[in-house]
């Protein structure tokens, strides 16, 4: 939900007809290569590419790589904000790569950092280290991807001139509220 949060942002901070066409036009290329791997793992399901779709050949040549099609998520992120008032802490998009991306991250990567917890010393038994109750991690996760949700349909929402803020708030304040009061 973090990504995704950014990645509309940045989708309609600027240049959104050109940037939002580079991004669906990205479909062609995925499905190219998930067409590459069928025909490389399972050669006699014989699926033709796009079934003959020239459309897709030419949107799929724009892109170099199956794995990216635009600035990266970091850029994204960072990108002065044209489109309305610039958002700060937890609300900007910023915090949002900082904290909830970048340092969560190590949560769920084989990353030295995300592993600290599983070393072993010479003849110790693997196993899964068990964090400490009060982290909540999970829930944190949770009121995070409800908060970039939320941001992401307000801010399609102030894109299309359609007033949703007060139904958004009103579901923050019933469902999230309680969640975050009961932490404290």
């Amino acid at each position: 939900m973090v990504d995704a949060w950014i990645t509309i942002r940045w989708l309609t901070n600027r240049d959104t007809d050109s940037r939002t066409k580079r991004f669906l036009g990205f479909n062609s290329k995925q499905r190219e290569r998930i067409m590459e791997l069928i025909n490389q793992y399972y050669p006699m399901a014989n699926i033709d590419r796009f079934v003959g779709n020239k459309h897709h050949d030419s949107q799929a040549r724009e892109y170099p790589r199956w794995d990216t099609w635009g600035p990266g998520i970091k850029k994204m992120a960072v990108e002065d904000e044209v489109f309305e008032d610039e958002l700060v802490g937890p609300a900007s998009p910023r915090w949002a790569y900082d904290i909830a991306f970048f340092i969560s991250s190590y949560h769920f990567h084989p990353t030295s950092l995300g592993l600290r917890h599983h070393f072993l010393h010479p003849g110790d038994i693997f196993n899964f280290q068990q964090r400490s109750k009060e982290d909540k991690l999970t829930e944190q996760g949770l009121i995070i991807a409800v908060q970039c949700l939320m941001q992401s349909a307000s801010r399609i929402g102030r894109y299309w001139g359609v007033d949703a803020e007060d139904t958004i708030s009103s579901l923050w304040e019933r469902y999230v509220d309680p969640i975050i009061q009961a932490r404290t």
